[in-house]
């Protein structure tokens, strides 16, 4: 797990192998940089890039890679071996539906915008 990285309450973090091999490779959890996990999302075997945000609930599978600077929205879930591209907003079942190029990041740090009166 890289600095800076915000793991919230209840979140599965599971690191395992892949029964389906003889003998079995193990497949690790590699958390990047900067990254916030919402409160009680699983994460199973896979790659967060830096700059990741993943949304409360969600589910990524085993092998999933989630590309530098992206969004995993709220409930959201990462099929297994799924590759989520670099800056990019994820909502629903993913990646058969629900991908789309968030065009409002520009870079791998988000704000928002101030607030006005």
């Amino acid at each position: 797990m890289g600095r800076y990285t915000a793991i919230e309450d209840c979140v599965v973090i599971h690191g395992g192998g892949d029964p389906a091999k003889e003998p079995i490779e193990p497949v690790p959890v590699i958390i990047g940089s900067h990254c916030t996990i919402g409160h009680g999302a699983i994460i199973h075997s896979c790659t967060i890039e830096d700059y990741v945000l993943v949304g409360m609930n969600a589910v990524i599978h085993t092998g999933a890679v989630i590309g530098e600077g992206s969004i995993v929205a709220m409930g959201s879930v990462v099929e297994k071996g799924a590759r989520i591209p670099p800056r990019t907003l994820g909502d629903g079942r993913l990646p058969d539906s629900g991908l789309q190029r968030a065009q409002q990041l520009h870079g791998p740090r988000h704000r928002l915008p101030d607030a006005q009166d």
